[in-house]
């Protein structure tokens, strides 16, 4: 728990995202969702990638139809990469989870 903090704290430091709010609120998706960074693909075999298991189909979404992501995403040096990234690129499955 307290490495998954700091990391969601730092990360959302880095990018001018971080409140109290928005880093609990993280660290309960990814809690309830996988286990808190222990399943980085749902379990049973399901379509569902990284600590906060959002789906490719969510994930294109998001990139598709997100007012902010764009800009923010350019400012900060992130591209688009394929949704089964976030199994292993935990910042890249943060900065998804914080925009849905």
């Amino acid at each position: 728990y307290n490495d998954a903090k700091h990391f969601i704290t730092e990360t959302l430091l880095a990018w001018g995202l971080w409140s109290d709010r928005r880093v609990d609120l993280m660290l309960m998706i990814a809690a309830h969702e996988s286990g808190g960074f222990k399943h980085n693909k749902q379990i049973g075999g399901g379509p569902a990638r990284g600590p906060f298991q959002m789906e490719r189909r969510t994930h294109d979404q998001v990139w598709l139809h997100s007012d902010t992501i764009h800009k923010r995403a350019k400012k900060y040096g992130i591209t688009r990469k394929d949704a089964d990234e976030m199994i292993d690129d935990h910042a890249y499955a943060l900065w998804m989870a914080v925009h849905y």
